[in-house]
């Protein structure tokens, strides 16, 4: 068994048995798990299935927001026969 040692700015030491101690450490635990929860469910508040996506609209200077990557540009023309010439502004797929 072990025990805890507690000190108060007045008065003196006393001892906190291993019940009190466990107590302690268990709502320590509940407080961080519930901590975890919460940043969870905030950090995945924006997913969404590719399976319930029926549009994709892509517009010219705007950036992605990837969270695994560095922004790239949404829309932007990178050869073909057309290059210079016409550059769409915004492009949709429907699916």
């Amino acid at each position: 068994m072990f025990y805890l040692r507690v000190t108060r700015a007045q008065g003196p030491m006393r001892s906190v048995g291993p019940v009190q101690g466990l107590r302690w450490i268990s709502s320590f635990k509940l407080h961080i798990y519930v901590l975890l929860l919460c940043a969870s469910i905030v950090a995945c508040d924006d997913r969404v299935r590719l399976e319930d996506v029926t549009t994709l609209t892509l517009v010219k200077g705007q950036m992605t927001a990837g969270r695994r990557s560095a922004p790239v540009p949404q829309l932007q023309c990178i050869g073909g026969s057309a290059k210079g010439r016409y550059e769409p502004r915004v492009s949709s797929s429907f699916s």
